[in-house]
């Protein structure tokens, strides 16, 4: 099943996991989840991510960058949408969220007023120096992680 949602993000209602039901695309919806854990890849990448309410699931991201480390796409603690998410059961029992388009997920990040408040850091940290930025993005290059680099 490939589902691409096409819905802009303020027309979304939003959903919790107890919300879901199984083998249905959530038209009209969306759910914000925090990895816990770092992602594996298999055929997919792999993620456990939980709830506002810390109910977790397991979530499938397909057609991802082969090129990227699992880690540098969902890495432990980010905060992420999926839009209009399939929840289905798995071929070997279990359940999980599947999302086949890339333009179905947003990462969000720093003060993103849709990070739920209890996600939301405690301390805020200085502002970070554009240097800073460019040194960090310099090691990733020179690591041969360009699409890390580029994000720096």
């Amino acid at each position: 099943m490939i589902n691409n949602s096409i819905v802009p993000f303020a027309a979304l209602e939003k959903r919790l996991l107890d919300d879901l039901r199984l083998e249905i695309v959530h038209r009209g919806s969306y759910i914000i989840l925090r990895a816990v854990v770092n992602p594996f890849k298999m055929a997919c990448v792999l993620i456990v991510a939980e709830d506002e309410n810390g109910e977790v699931e397991l979530v499938q991201i397909h057609n991802q960058d082969d090129r990227r480390s699992p880690a540098s796409i969902v890495p432990d603690g980010q905060i992420f949408i999926v839009k209009e998410p399939y929840f289905k059961e798995n071929v070997g029992g279990g359940t999980s969220i599947r999302v086949d388009h890339v333009s179905d997920i947003i990462f969000l990040e720093g003060e993103d007023g849709r990070i739920p408040e209890k996600w939301q850091p405690r301390i805020r940290l200085p502002a970070r120096r554009s240097l800073d930025w460019k040194e960090d993005g310099n090691k990733f290059y020179r690591g041969k992680q360009y699409f890390e680099a580029a994000q720096w």
